[in-house]
């Protein structure tokens, strides 16, 4: 039919969900394939070994990749990132960096991918979707939904692609920090740039590979201010150093509760587990968002990077299910050792749907928290704080 229509025109198709060598895939002129390695389709180095083997048995074939990306919520963050769940809330932002650049990086080092299209530039609404920081979205996008913030990723590409000089710091919105060494990022299309932590010269990064800059640094406890100089340009950001870990288990968003605390949204957990949200009012608590929402399986653990030292760890949970006690019984174990043996929700909190908080005094810790949550029927946590100011919990 193109061909009829238009004989100089050259015919393609986007292939998705079915193999390379489906017949479908032979009837235009050209190709194209969407391919979501890291997100959907394993580890993010499987994109390599699919186009040089498309490219080994066929050489003659020219094809495109019409969609790749990852999705992102500029309120969840993590540093060191790993893939996530897709289908579950937490997107970090920093974890979509890491598609784009390991794509992009191949696609520009491949001339037989005669094209390639992001997906998406904006967050975009989907009504099946129930992911990431909000239900109905696709937030694979470089900016918001609003089209009000640009994320991260969208100054990577900034970098590669526009002549209009910049500098950017990215995690700019990761701005609570848990440990003190960390990697400043930063993108611009500059030869140089110099790092400043602090008010004091930390570091200068001359022609990095695609506009990557990259430095380690260590935070000071409190504020710290990260400098960017590039020639007249600069870019700012403030990140705080905190020895208190606050994790909202199933929250997609971040809370600050009644005392001013900040709890992060829930990350660090191991998958095999769900998010349960209870519409009932929970009583004993001035901070109801917290019990809201409960992250409940047979066993599931939390691995939480954090600043060796003693620590008080308070549990929250809330029994939203049984009637009496006796049903359920918890044990929970922090870095192996067990701190809480046949914990019964209902029973010790008075009832149900009642906060119950239980505070874990001179927990040590590494540099990582490794908290297990068990039980014979379903294990719940609701949240947790790891503080060394125990009066604050």
């Amino acid at each position: 039919m193109v061909h009829k229509e238009d004989q100089t025109r050259i015919s393609t198709e986007a292939s998705c969900c079915i193999p390379e060598t489906h017949i479908t895939n032979l009837i235009t002129d050209t190709r194209a394939y969407n391919r979501y390695y890291g997100w959907y389709s394993g580890d993010v180095s499987g994109f390599i070994p699919f186009v040089d083997g498309l490219h080994l048995n066929n050489p003659n074939l020219t094809f495109a990749i019409s969609e790749y990306g990852a999705g992102a919520s500029i309120y969840q963050h993590e540093s060191n990132p790993s893939r996530p769940v897709t289908t579950e809330f937490f997107h970090p932002e920093e974890y979509q960096l890491v598609v784009h650049e390991y794509h992009w990086r191949a696609i520009l080092q491949r001339p037989f991918i005669w094209g390639s299209f992001i997906w998406n530039m904006f967050d975009f609404a989907v009504s099946s979707r129930n992911e990431g920081d909000h239900a109905g979205r696709n937030d694979k996008g470089l900016v918001t939904f609003d089209r009000v913030t640009r994320k991260d990723s969208f100054y990577f590409y900034k970098a590669n692609w526009s002549p209009n000089p910049f500098v950017y710091i990215t995690s700019r919105r990761y701005t609570i920090r848990t440990t003190a060494k960390t990697q400043v990022k930063v993108y611009s299309n500059m030869r140089s740039v110099t790092f400043y932590l602090n008010g004091q010269v930390v570091g200068m990064i001359t022609n990095p590979e695609l506009g990557i800059f990259l430095l380690n640094v260590e935070l000071r406890a409190g504020e710290n201010e990260i400098v960017a100089v590039a020639d007249n340009l600069k870019d700012t950001v403030k990140w705080t150093l905190v020895p208190n870990v606050l994790i909202n288990c199933g929250g997609r968003m971040p809370y600050t509760d009644k005392q001013g605390q900040i709890y992060d949204v829930d990350h660090y957990y191991s998958s095999k587990s769900i998010v349960v949200t209870s519409p009932e009012k929970t009583e004993k608590t001035d901070d109801q968002y917290i019990y809201q929402t409960f992250r409940m399986g047979p066993q599931f653990s939390y691995y939480v990077p954090a600043t060796s030292g003693k620590y008080t760890l308070h549990l929250k949970f809330v029994e939203t299910q049984f009637d009496k006690e006796g049903q359920r019984f918890i044990d929970v174990f922090v870095n192996d050792k067990q701190v809480l043996s046949q914990l019964d929700i209902f029973k010790t909190a008075g009832g149900k749907n009642i906060a119950l908080s239980i505070a874990l005094p001179s927990v040590k810790i590494g540099e990582y928290l490794d908290l297990r949550v068990q039980s014979k029927t379903q294990a719940i946590l609701s949240g947790f704080i790891l503080t060394q100011d125990a009066s604050r919990a």
